[in-house]
């Protein structure tokens, strides 16, 4: 009977002695402390525990052996100074064949893409490469030296479905912005190095001989890879092919006749561009061997012309002139077709300071001129909707009075991907049914016709879109933008809609960087950590 009453009388003792370990010990959450405890109760204190031990440990897993060499190894570049230097990073195939040889997902996903599409030297598995720069800690910090670019690979046979999932990538090259921008040619130089260590072994092709893998099990097969696509925003794109970019006088490098002018849009007190020609049937569309061949002028040109010409040759052609670039890259050449691999990101054209946001503030101002209080309105009827728990978002709060002076200010709607895709449907049954039918006709239908394009790309790994109904639907939202009075206000994002259809013809899916956006939270977790920068 007493039992119970001495157990109480020791859990305030046992719980201060919790709390005094937790104290003695640096910052880390709740959480990871009371996984720690956990894990050390269970399986018991290891015997080396030294800060230099933990590093050692470190060092001794990432110095293990497979079937191509040490898993972490480094890539050659040159510095601005004319130096060479050694970047670390993972060997993309050693890292292959640790995540397939120790099982898990990759080994998973492997399997299941072998029996759907078993690989072949002629018909070898392709890869898609991602980069991004990403911010940990304060991204209004004066200098953050924490900001580094990361690069990430995936195999599209895997497909769409799988490559949503954050295991479906791996990331065998972090580097600090800051090292970045002393190399020259930065992300293009780097770019090129790291896909040489794939396509330009001294071991052989892995385009036409392969490379040999074993699973968990010891089975062996052999992997034919070649390259599939980039996939990136357009910062990225910019910085990884060496091309102007939205920002640009020629902004697109699938376009040869298309050319930007000055926009009616000022987002964050920044003027953007635009273009008159929004259909695909109005564009003179660039080849691989086209980009190639301007690749290579531009090489000639740099040495013919002068500094003042060259550089209005190069807004001319819409190319930066890189000789350590990718594209510049003679060693890549045979895997390289820059028109065929240039994927546009839908999720950053679209939700990222994009086409939504755009348009939803548009309208929002268009409603204003007629008074009507959008916003007051959708305060009351969002509150009302309970989201799937997936989408779990304060949509009601986007339109509180101060987001609605902060909307105004920025000239767009401020908000996540996340927010985004969740009040998109919400503001589109607002218009059909709350919004009398005689207001605002031209412009319900343009924000009706892209809410009908986000479906569409939605539903695209379901295999359930057509490229003809998505190409439809698209010059449909174009047309509905201009009976609205927006045309002159369609900056650059807008036109990377008209090549989604075909990106979506050629790949057989239209993957979106949202996967690589949360896969980023554990490269912020554990670059917010570090703190001798």
């Amino acid at each position: 009977a007493c039992r119970p009453r001495v157990a109480a009388m020791d859990r305030p003792a046992k719980l201060r002695k919790l709390n005094d370990l937790k104290q003695k010990v640096p910052h880390v959450t709740a959480s990871a402390f009371a996984s720690l405890v956990t894990e050390l109760k269970k399986e018991g204190l290891p015997d080396l525990a030294a800060r230099k031990h933990v590093r050692e440990a470190e060092e001794q897993e990432l110095a293990t052996e497979t079937r191509h060499g040490p898993l972490l190894a480094s890539l050659l570049v040159m510095t601005k100074a004319g130096t060479p230097k050694r970047i670390p990073a993972a060997d993309p195939l050693a890292l292959l064949d640790a995540c397939f040889s120790r099982g898990g997902a990759h080994e998973r996903l492997l399997h299941e893409a072998w029996k759907k599409h078993p690989c072949s030297p002629e018909k070898p598995w392709r890869l898609i490469v991602y980069a991004d720069e990403i911010t940990p800690g304060n991204v209004l910090a004066h200098e953050n030296l924490r900001r580094m670019w990361a690069f990430y690979l995936s195999i599209q046979e895997y497909g769409a479905v799988n490559l949503q999932q954050e295991g479906a990538w791996l990331c065998p090259l972090v580097v600090r912005s800051s090292e970045v921008a002393q190399i020259e040619s930065g992300v293009a130089q780097l770019a090129a190095a790291l896909l040489r260590s794939i396509f330009a072994r001294p071991a052989g092709d892995v385009k036409s001989a392969g490379a040999l893998f074993r699973d968990s099990q010891g089975s062996p097969f052999r992997l034919f890879l070649d390259l599939g696509f980039f996939l990136q925003d357009g910062g990225a794109h910019k910085s990884m092919l060496s091309i102007k970019g939205d920002a640009g006088s020629r902004f697109c490098l699938l376009c040869k006749n298309l050319y930007s002018k000055a926009s009616k849009s000022i987002v964050d007190n920044e003027e953007l561009l635009t273009c008159d020609m929004l259909t695909e049937s109005s564009l003179l569309l660039a080849t691989d061997a086209e980009i190639m061949d301007s690749v290579t002028r531009l090489g000639r040109k740099a040495s013919e012309l002068t500094k003042t010409d060259f550089d209005k040759w190069q807004q001319a052609v819409g190319m930066n002139y890189e000789p350590l670039g990718l594209l510049a890259d003679d060693r890549l050449r045979h895997v390289l077709a820059p028109a065929s691999q240039f994927v546009h990101d839908w999720a950053h054209c679209l939700l990222v300071h994009g086409v939504l946001q755009s348009l939803t503030w548009w309208l929002v101002e268009s409603a204003q001129d007629a008074s009507l209080d959008v916003p007051a309105a959708l305060r009351g009827f969002c509150a009302g909707w309970t989201l799937p728990v997936a989408y779990k978002r304060d949509v009601a709060g986007l339109w509180n009075a101060k987001r609605t002076v902060a909307n105004k200010k920025a000239g767009c709607l401020k908000c996540t991907a996340s927010d985004a895709l969740a009040m998109y449907p919400i503001l589109a049954y607002f218009l059909l049914v709350v919004v009398p039918q005689n207001d605002l006709c031209n412009e319900k239908k343009a924000f009706l016709a892209l809410a009908l394009v986000l479906d569409l790309i939605q539903a695209v790994p379901l295999h359930a879109v057509h490229p003809e109904t998505l190409r439809a639907a698209v010059e449909a939202f174009y047309s509905a933008v201009k009976a609205a009075g927006w045309e002159a206000r369609a900056h650059a994002k807008f036109h990377w809609m008209v090549h989604f259809a075909s990106h979506l013809q050629s790949k057989h899916m239209l993957p979106g960087c949202l996967v690589q956006e949360r896969k980023h939270r554990l490269l912020k977790r554990f670059g917010a950590d570090t703190q001798n920068t």
